[in-house]
């Protein structure tokens, strides 16, 4: 069984949204591969997180972590409050 990497985002405190279960402070990011597809700017994949609730397209890295690292930008570029990243694999 292969490892999946898993990009953490944990919010300063706790926020409610568009999820269910009240306000919430982390949120796990994980890439789904069968939501992969190019375009004329090259190959993408689907990054989401069924705690936010969210799904968006990155560009595809050569690695996961990569991948990660695309969306990790993504994330801090439209996330409003302050936050940290980590990486955990399960």
């Amino acid at each position: 069984m292969e490892l999946e990497l898993i990009l953490v985002q944990k919010l300063d405190k706790a926020y409610p949204g568009y999820w269910d279960g009240g306000s919430k402070q982390v949120f796990h990011w994980s890439i789904e591969h069968r939501h992969a597809g190019r375009n004329k700017k090259g190959e993408f994949v689907r990054v989401g997180s069924w705690d936010a609730n969210t799904w968006f397209h990155v560009a595809l890295g050569k690695t996961d972590k990569a991948t990660l690292g695309n969306a990790r930008r993504h994330l801090q570029a439209v996330t409003k409050v302050p936050c940290e990243f980590f990486y955990i694999t399960r």
